[in-house]
């Protein structure tokens, strides 16, 4: 083909028609890596887009979310089945948001992305000293099964 990216779809097909799909334990060991190198606000962007609308059509919900190992915090708003994020300044004129947040979670941020891709178990986590939760526990588990899994497999010419 003439172009790369043409070059690259055709021969990644032609790769699963010969050898299926590659195993699910490497592809979310992959995806893993491929969170952890983005940076926290592209990290929020792709996870309001795997928001799912239906089960989040109901609830409104606001999060602040203090990263222990990088020092930073972002406050996550869920409405209207949209998802929106900001990174958080304790000097910013954030105070009045700040009260009326629902959840206050301390964790780290490989936790995070282990909660969002499944490999931590949702339950077990928030009940265990990984983490603090300021406000309520059932709300946090609520919000995050609002979200697809996020498995990064898919077929590219097999049905």
């Amino acid at each position: 083909s003439e172009s790369a990216p043409w070059r690259d779809f055709y021969l990644s097909g032609a790769y699963e028609l010969r050898n299926g799909i590659s195993s699910k334990i490497q592809q979310l060991n992959d995806l893993k890596q491929v969170l952890k190198a983005m940076s926290v606000d592209k990290f929020f962007t792709k996870l309001s887009v795997s928001l799912n609308a239906e089960k989040a059509q109901d609830k409104h919900f606001t999060l602040l979310v203090n990263f222990t190992d990088i020092n930073e915090s972002y406050l996550l708003t869920l409405n209207n089945s949209v998802l929106r994020h900001q990174l958080y300044h304790e000097a910013d004129q954030l105070g009045n948001q700040l009260e009326t947040t629902d959840t206050v979670i301390n964790i780290t941020h490989l936790l995070f992305i282990d909660l969002i891709i499944g490999e931590a178990g949702i339950k077990e986590t928030l009940f265990g000293d990984e983490l603090t939760v300021e406000g309520s526990k059932l709300d946090l588990i609520s919000f995050l099964k609002s979200f697809d899994k996020i498995d990064g497999n898919y077929n590219i010419v097999t049905p």
